[in-house]
């Protein structure tokens, strides 16, 4: 099982060579999402294109295509609960993340999951997560 961080969706959704390649090796395994990529996802497009209503219903639709193409997984209180000792643990030692990606990470570890990203150095100090960098 593998769950793909925000950087993938956001890197599919732009065409990144990488992420399409990767997406094709992966086309026969399950894929899945965490509902904290959505919102992150789209925070970012509201966010940027808030002001032009053409562009941002495009930009909407295109990810909602996306989304599509992925089961996602829902936060919930076994991941919150997990994702409570993580954030602890890394404030602890001195290497925070912002929340979204403690949350993200949580639910690989909680599916036992790979985590498909861009951003190694966001997740490496999470213990017991097995990362995969496309």
């Amino acid at each position: 099982m593998i769950v793909a961080d925000t950087s993938f969706l956001i890197d599919l959704i732009d065409g990144d060579a990488e992420a399409i390649k990767r997406a094709g090796e992966l086309k026969d395994e399950p894929v899945y999402i965490s509902s904290v990529s959505i919102h992150e996802y789209l925070f970012g497009v509201y966010y940027k294109f808030y002001k032009n209503e053409s562009l941002l219903r495009k930009k909407l639709e295109m990810a909602e295509n996306a989304f599509n193409a992925f089961k996602v997984l829902p936060l919930s209180k076994g991941m919150a609960k997990l994702s409570a000792m993580i954030q602890v643990s890394l404030i602890k030692s001195g290497k925070e993340i912002s929340v979204n990606d403690v949350y993200i990470g949580a639910t690989a570890r909680y599916y036992n999951a790979k985590l498909l990203t861009r951003n190694k150095k966001h997740f490496e100090h999470m213990e017991d997560l097995r990362i995969e960098r496309y």
